[in-house]
């Protein structure tokens, strides 16, 4: 039997075009915000925040920094790092299942109260189960089914904030979302 190139070439296109068409799957991750265009940072009541260089062990140059001297309950507005989007308008993540960012605490082993924004106001506020390593920069990780659970919007986040009990300084990077966890690994 003998097969011409124009011949396979014709099958194979006729194989194709009777194929169903797949949905485009979104990326493996969403930056939110990782600091390095030097904006999308403020500092809440009772706190400052500065963006300086990072001593992080990725790609890099420049992370969040949190300083405050008084411990206390950080509520959503008291001891909090206020994240916005590198690009300041409100983000759609509901392609995705985490919020992952990296801490550095230079105070102990803590956990994190997490408060994200959506661009109605509506704000869920919770404390996560990762703890940090004194000196060391940990991933934190969060789903967003909490998120849609508590009424935010996730296909408009607006602002993530993170917030801290007990004073001293804390360093933060890399904020992204993604449906595979622990997909910071991809940003090394």
């Amino acid at each position: 039997m003998k097969i011409s190139i124009k011949g396979l070439l014709v099958a194979t296109v006729l194989l194709l075009a009777a194929l169903p068409m797949t949905a485009q799957t979104a990326p493996v991750y969403l930056v939110f915000q990782n600091f390095e265009a030097g904006d999308g940072l403020a500092a809440a009541q009772g706190s400052t925040a500065v963006i300086e260089a990072s001593g992080f062990v990725d790609k890099s140059t420049k992370s969040a920094k949190l300083s405050f001297d008084t411990s206390g309950d950080p509520h959503e507005n008291l001891q909090n790092v206020v994240v916005t989007s590198s690009d300041g308008k409100a983000v759609d993540a509901s392609a995705y299942k985490y919020l992952e960012f990296w801490l550095k605490d230079t105070q102990g082993s803590n956990t994190h109260m997490v408060s994200v924004l959506d661009a109605a106001g509506h704000i869920y506020t919770g404390w996560d189960d990762v703890k940090s390593q004194k000196d060391k920069w940990v991933l934190i990780y969060f789903p967003l089914k909490t998120l849609t659970e508590k009424g935010v919007d996730v296909k408009s986040i607006k602002e993530i904030r993170v917030g801290e009990w007990n004073a001293g300084t804390y360093f933060m990077d890399d904020f992204i979302f993604t449906s595979d966890f622990k997909a910071a690994k991809y940003l090394k």
